[in-house]
């Protein structure tokens, strides 16, 4: 099978629907990297409060962390809870949490997003009180990733599923360890 290229936050987002086989809704998705090949990809449901225990990034990155090939993580945060300059980065404790967590178990966490009703942003950047600036969903759609993934599914005869908002409809069905250029 032919590599997969992720060379942008949009096409690892669109990779992320993708490899589940639909769009995530207050979650939480970890793709684990084995050097430059896709791993599996974990989606868990975000947790109820900013507020998180410890036991919640430990449940997550154990669960990153049974894939004993990953050698790294590609984080997204799928929620409507507002960020911006008026707004604290939502899950911010956790996502520190997470982040020495997997590092502290080998891991290097790549990049971590934040996703929106409407737009994504790296949830990173410059300013730790706020996300970077925001990029509308509808990038996504024109990310060449997304149309090579809807063209593999089609051209195989796969079921695919209704589209979601914002987004071309994922494959149903979900490769193993794909390998991937940057």
């Amino acid at each position: 099978m032919e590599p997969i290229r992720i060379s942008s936050p949009a096409d690892a987002i669109s990779y992320m629907g993708h490899s589940l086989g639909y769009w995530p809704k207050d979650s939480l998705v970890c793709v684990a990297l084995d050097g430059k090949k896709l791993g599996p990809t974990l989606r868990v449901n975000l947790p109820s409060t900013a507020d998180v225990g410890q036991s919640y990034v430990e449940r997550v990155a154990h669960a990153v962390g049974i894939d004993r090939d990953a050698t790294a993580v590609l984080i997204a945060l799928f929620t409507h809870q507002p960020w911006g300059p008026e707004h604290p980065k939502p899950f911010a404790a956790m996502v520190q949490g997470l982040q020495r967590r997997l590092l502290a178990a080998g891991l290097l966490v790549h990049d971590v997003w934040i996703v929106g009703p409407e737009s994504f942003a790296t949830y990173g950047g410059a300013n730790p009180a706020s996300c970077d600036q925001e990029t509308p969903l509808a990038a996504l759609e024109s990310c060449l990733l997304n149309a090579e993934l809807v063209y593999r599914a089609a051209s195989s005869n796969r079921t695919t599923l209704p589209p979601s908002p914002n987004c071309s409809p994922p494959s149903t069905t979900r490769p193993s360890k794909q390998p991937f250029r940057t």
